[in-house]
């Protein structure tokens, strides 16, 4: 069995040979799976008054739709995943943000419980970023762009 070496653009060459030449990047991806690092997942989230069901955002999701009918319904972040880069699109009502774990999974370094949560307004981006396996840090953008923290989850 043939061995793939993966070519991205930063180790091809146009004057190289096999499979370090620029042109043969299409040529030697055996799949679409080759040339792309990773897959974008969206998904439609609403929250719910105990964080189940459709208030779990699921694994693999980068960018979310969040739905809630009112402030005090949450959402649950996926199982901490280092490096993970999760979007969060709040529409009307706002909700809470929860870890899959609240007492040992913290947002923004907070307290650690069985029910501490962030609070999210309405109409705002939220960026959270799997640091640790015990850790998310997580940035709210409002209307203009501008990033803040979002509040630890105590």
């Amino acid at each position: 069995m043939s061995t793939f070496t993966k070519v991205s653009y930063l180790n091809a060459n146009p004057k190289g040979t096999g499979d370090n030449r620029l042109k043969s990047i299409p040529a030697k991806a055996s799949h679409l799976n080759d040339l792309i690092d990773t897959l974008t997942t969206a998904s439609s989230v609403t929250a719910t008054a105990d964080g189940t069901g459709t208030g779990v955002i699921p694994e693999g999701t980068h960018f979310a739709t969040v739905t809630s009918a009112n402030a005090v319904h949450w959402v649950v972040l996926p199982s901490p995943v280092v490096g993970t880069i999760l979007y969060l699109n709040v529409t009307a009502n706002g909700c809470e943000l929860r870890s899959s774990a609240p007492a040992t999974v913290l947002i923004n370094a907070g307290t650690g419980g069985a029910a501490v949560e962030s609070a999210i307004g309405a109409n705002v981006l939220v960026r959270c970023i799997c640091v640790s396996a015990t850790a998310w840090n997580c940035q709210k953008f409002v209307a203009a762009g501008t990033p803040t923290a979002l509040e630890a989850a105590s």
